[in-house]
């Protein structure tokens, strides 16, 4: 069972990965010795090599370890780098503002996204079902039953 969810990895890919958890190793012992930088910094280092590692790690489909899903995988690999550099680099522009920009609101919604599909090929479709229904409902609060219902979160 666990060779069927893994993918077989080249010298070259699995450098770039040992280099990644390497790098980030050394990163928390850094801040742990010398001190943290800002929640932003701390939590998006984690996350981006998470979801590094789960995208190159974990195959998009179980029955079909390899081929061109490679290709995606590598794209949302570097997608998720992208867009959390993008929240780490405006971190002192999300702070200062109530709302944020539509650019904001475009990468936090690819984050979403992003983190979504990591938990469905690690933990499976259960979890992000329950996590799109407390989405749903945190939305969709203003038209719940009167048991349920509360003033609702927009999506910016």
């Amino acid at each position: 069972m666990e060779e069927e969810t893994k993918r077989s990895k080249g010298q070259f890919l699995s450098a770039v990965l040992s280099a990644l958890g390497a790098g980030t190793t050394a990163f928390y012992l850094y801040t742990a010795y010398f001190g943290q930088f800002t929640p932003m910094v701390q939590r998006g280092v984690i996350l981006m090599t998470c979801l590094v590692f789960c995208y190159i790690n974990t195959p998009m489909f179980k029955k079909r370890p390899r081929g061109w899903t490679f290709f995606i995988d590598v794209v949302l690999a570097l997608l998720s780098v992208i867009t959390i550099f993008c929240l780490m680099w405006r971190e002192m522009a999300l702070l200062s503002t109530v709302v944020g920009t539509p650019f904001d609101l475009v990468v936090g919604t690819i984050v979403l996204i992003l983190v979504l599909e990591a938990t469905r090929r690690t933990l499976g479709w259960p979890l992000v079902i329950l996590a799109l229904l407390f989405l749903s409902y945190g939305v969709l609060g203003p038209y719940m039953p009167d048991v349920n219902r509360h003033g609702g979160v927009g999506w910016d």
